[in-house]
């Protein structure tokens, strides 16, 4: 299987160098979402969270924002609100406000080597509905990874299976139209697809050397997506919540790039 996988040129097993490369990544991606967290309150633009993000970013040397420019997507942080999910623009005109819930999703390039990275925060006081879909989707994420460390045998379903097993904990819907991914050299977003919906035990098998993000979405009620008018922007029916890490597989454990 896993010479089909290399000779097929949809996966290329990662290096020492790239870990340790991807490592600086990891810590510098962060170190600017610390940033742009202390800076999230009412009456501050999307825009200026991008920039602090941005700046910091490119404050460490050989470091840049993975996004900015990808795909023509013309910031360096999705900055999401509300019902936006995933791929929100950063704009001056974007005010945040007290009870908004903000999706960030940014990633890093230090030579050639990717992290992908992101987190929903709450400005001010939410409802306890929306509060408890925060803390489901951020322990999807953990116990998705937790899996993964226990089960050296474990397939990319397994993943999904997980993720889809923390959601209906609280009754929350999986948005499945929208995945995690594999990551290589200067390409954030590459083979292989991580569903968020998994059979247990399916799969490809997970080998030494692999890198890629896990990202669960949920929210409430539907979870058809909908394109907005600027062709970035994806929004949901409801309130949506988004967690990322990418991780790094080893023989015997996970590794976390992105803490």
């Amino acid at each position: 299987m896993i010479s089909n996988i290399l000779e097929s040129g949809f996966y290329t097993l990662k290096n020492e160098k790239w870990l340790n490369d991807q490592r600086t990544a990891g810590k510098v991606l962060a170190g600017a979402m610390r940033q742009m967290e202390m800076m999230l309150a009412p009456g501050i633009s999307t825009k200026r969270i991008n920039d602090i993000g941005e700046e910091y970013i490119r404050s460490q040397e050989g470091c840049i924002p993975t996004f900015k420019g990808y795909l023509g997507f013309p910031e360096a942080v999705c900055c999401s609100i509300n019902k936006n999910i995933v791929h929100g623009i950063p704009k001056e005109t974007d005010i945040i406000k007290d009870g908004d819930i903000i999706k960030l999703d940014c990633g890093v390039t230090y030579n050639g080597a990717i992290a992908d990275m992101a987190r929903t925060f709450a400005v001010g006081d939410i409802p306890i509905k929306y509060k408890l879909l925060i803390e489901c989707c951020k322990k999807a994420l953990f116990n998705s990874i937790d899996y993964l460390n226990k089960n050296t045998n474990a397939r990319l379903g397994d993943i999904g299976y997980i993720i889809k097993k923390t959601a209906d904990s609280i009754g929350a819907s999986v948005i499945t139209e929208l995945t995690g991914h594999g990551i290589s050299e200067n390409l954030p977003h590459a083979y292989p697809i991580i569903n968020n919906i998994g059979e247990k035990d399916k799969g490809l098998r997970l080998y030494q050397g692999m890198t890629f993000a896990i990202e669960p979405m949920l929210n409430y009620g539907s979870n058809k997506i909908k394109l907005e008018n600027d062709n970035w922007t994806i929004s949901l029916m409801d309130i949506g919540v988004h967690e990322e890490d990418t991780i790094f597989i080893h023989s015997d454990r996970v590794e976390v790039i992105t803490n």
